[in-house]
This record gives structure tokens, C-alpha cells and sequence, in this order.
């Protein structure tokens, strides 16, 4: 009796454990691929500024246009995602289709507006940079654009 006890007792305790890991991964086990996403993007992001062969004056202004336009970028990309995460709840549900239609205008007027940032920031980056940097700047964003087709183009299909 006693053996069945231990062994009903360790099985919960399993039972547990592994509900908890499935309920909340990141707090047990950290995403690693998070984790090595952001590294990548970091070194990315210094190997670019390095191979522009940017002036210290230079790389201030660009750290000064990225820190301006830091707090936008975050504030409308969550918007996007929030107003996306209810326009998904409101097709999945019952609600009327012009609800959803407007939801869906939305969600489109957000992206445009963060897409209308993102290239105000290129742009003001852009004017920091001299010719032969930016026709070096202009390369990196076409070979980044070509390994990220390369990448996902399974997904896109």
C-alpha cells in the first residue's frame, strides 16, 4: 500500500509539473530562438552601421533618429497586433459582417500608418548618409529582402 501511495504521490507531482511547463514554457525553459533572434538582429544592426563606415557625428544622428522614433514604432506595432488579435476573435465569432469590415479598415489604416513611420525614420536616416553609403545601405536592404523571401518562401505558398 505504502509503494502505491509514493507512486500515485510522484505521478501527480509529474502530472503537475508538466502542466505547468505547457501552461508557461517561457518561465521554466526560455525560447532560445528568441533569444538567438535577438542577438542576430543586434550584431545585424552593428555589422551595418560598421560596413557603412559611418563618422562618430554620423552615428549619433542615426541614434538620434532611431531613439525619436523608438517609442512610435513600439506604440503603433502594438496597436497593429492588438486591433489584429480582435479583428481574429471577431471571424472567429458571430459578429456582424460590417463590424468586421471596419475592424479590418482599421487594422489596415494602423499598418499603413506604421509603414508611413518606419519609411519617415529611412528617409531622415537616409539624409545622414553620404552617396557611397547609401548605395551600400541600399544593397544590404536588397540582399536582407532576398534572404527573407529565401527564407520564408515556403510560408508565402
Amino acid at each position: 500500500m505504502f509503494p502505491r501511495r509514493i507512486a500515485a504521490i510522484a505521478a501527480a507531482i509529474v502530472v503537475l509539473g508538466g502542466a505547468i511547463a505547457i501552461a508557461s514554457p517561457g518561465v521554466l525553459f526560455p525560447n532560445p530562438i528568441a533569444q538567438v533572434s535577438k542577438e542576430f538582429r543586434e550584431r545585424s544592426k552593428e555589422d551595418w552601421l560598421r560596413d557603412l563606415n559611418l563618422t562618430p557625428a554620423q552615428l549619433q544622428k542615426i541614434e538620434a533618429i532611431r531613439n525619436r522614433y523608438k517609442n512610435d514604432l513600439t506604440q503603433q506595432r502594438q496597436a497593429v497586433q492588438q486591433a489584429q488579435k480582435e479583428l481574429r476573435a471577431m471571424l472567429a465569432g458571430d459578429t456582424p459582417a460590417d463590424q468586421v469590415r471596419q475592424k479590418y479598415n482599421e487594422v489596415r489604416t494602423l499598418k499603413q500608418q506604421l509603414a508611413n513611420s518606419r519609411f519617415n525614420s529611412l528617409l531622415e536616416t537616409r539624409e545622414v548618409l553620404n552617396l557611397d553609403q547609401r548605395k551600400k545601405f541600399a544593397e544590404r536592404m536588397r540582399h536582407q529582402r532576398r534572404e527573407f523571401r529565401e527564407r520564408f518562401k515556403d510560408r508565402m505558398e
